[in-house]
């Protein structure tokens, strides 16, 4: 299991899209079950459990088949990271969580991307970014990567290869 926290606009979503079709990994898209499956834009609040759930389920199955699954979300808590840990945990699978840091000032570019506007985003301006990193300080998780962010995605997958390689 490959998780990848940060803070919105630090490239969980583009890093995970791009590391999967490198390794193989299934990346269960939280944008996208919302997105395209639900055909929902903005706001997952009253919901947010629910897809979570989905997710967790998702994961878990993927790792049942044998199959390495990446799983992106901003994961601000300890708590909140702590039922994959788990799943993983009781499926016999590795788990890697790598943090993305990005500078505040790319943040706040990142986020008014014409691209975030296409799928789910509810943070696509500079006062809902502040907003969430107030609202979601990110907590330290033992044995995380912490991988530099204001790199091109390109170098920030690289950097999480290094570590995926025995």
């Amino acid at each position: 299991m490959i998780i990848i926290r940060g803070y919105p606009g630090s490239g969980k979503t583009t890093a995970a899209k791009l590391l999967s079709k490198r390794t193989g990994s299934i990346f269960i898209d939280h944008n996208a079950i919302l997105t395209f499956l639900a055909g929902m834009v903005g706001d997952d609040r009253g919901i947010y459990s629910e897809i979570h759930n989905l997710e967790l389920a998702m994961a878990k199955k993927i790792i049942e088949e044998n199959k390495n699954v990446i799983v992106a979300r901003g994961f601000s808590s300890s708590e909140s990271i702590k039922p994959y840990l788990a799943a993983a945990k009781t499926l016999g699978a590795d788990v890697f969580v790598f943090r993305l840091a990005v500078s505040e000032d790319n943040l706040k570019l990142r986020v008014v991307a014409e691209d975030r506007k296409k799928d789910f985003n509810p943070t696509i301006n500079e006062e809902a970014l502040l907003e969430w990193i107030v609202n979601n300080p990110l907590q330290d998780i033992e044995n995380e990567y912490e991988i530099n962010a204001n790199k091109s995605i390109d170098e920030v997958v690289n950097q999480m290869l290094l570590v995926l390689s025995p």
